[in-house]
């Protein structure tokens, strides 16, 4: 009954008015979002979750409070790295910038390390979207550690042709490995015909190669999509 007495008043919002209550419960959200991540940081610093069953802190938050492996280790980063984003968790509870905001912000304090610059940053934040906010981020990371960025890229690249090669039943039936010793064969690989099956990931196996020997990542984002 008060759930349709509520959407009965959203109807009867003006538009001013309903936009008005979207960010302000948005808000609330983000608060609750930032106390959540609080617990599930206290969490994953137990072994709690193993008396379930579960194989991390993780895992358990996944499963038990239904959300995606990648929103709950977002909020373990989060609660974890409170202590190094004040101005951040200030602009937050302003409302100047959202949790997801908070959730780059976190991923990069924790790349980063003592090369953090939090003041930097939450002045991009302020003035960008989650979205553009977590490229600017990408690039602050690249900036401060080229190498260690471009190995971390290479290996994720690595990883989603793993993934692609086991969902493939040609290469998965043929044991192809498409990371193994590629870096070393570049230019060999250009004179070759790629194996059956090999061609549409020909691009996946470039980029490690790039990553691994001059650092660049520009040519990632094309790649990585399929």
């Amino acid at each position: 009954m008060d759930q349709l007495a509520t959407a009965t008043d959203a109807a009867q919002l003006s538009g001013l008015e309903l936009r008005e209550r979207m960010i302000r419960k948005r808000h609330a959200i983000d608060l609750m979002e930032l106390s959540f991540s609080e617990d599930a940081a206290r969490f994953a610093a137990t072994d709690a979750y193993d008396d379930d069953g579960f194989v991390s802190p993780i895992d358990w938050i996944r499963f038990n409070c239904h959300m995606t492996a990648g929103a709950a280790a977002d909020r373990v980063a989060v609660g974890e790295t409170m202590h190094r984003m004040p101005e951040s968790i200030q602009a937050m509870a302003q409302a100047e910038i959202g949790f997801a905001h908070l959730a780059v912000m976190a991923r990069t304090a924790d790349a980063l390390e003592d090369r953090f610059d939090e003041t930097a940053l939450v002045k991009h934040a302020r003035e960008n979207s989650p979205g553009k906010f977590h490229y600017i981020c990408r690039h602050a990371r690249h900036a401060a550690d080229p190498e260690g960025y471009a190995a971390e890229q290479a290996e994720q690249v690595e990883e989603r042709v793993r993934l692609v090669v086991r969902r493939d039943p040609v290469l998965h039936q043929q044991g192809e490995d498409p990371i193994r010793n590629r870096h070393d064969e570049r230019d060999e690989r250009a004179d070759h015909q790629a194996p059956p099956g090999l061609g549409r990931h020909r691009d996946y196996l470039l980029t490690v190669s790039d990553l691994r020997t001059t650092g660049r990542c520009e040519t990632l984002t094309d790649t990585v999509l399929v």
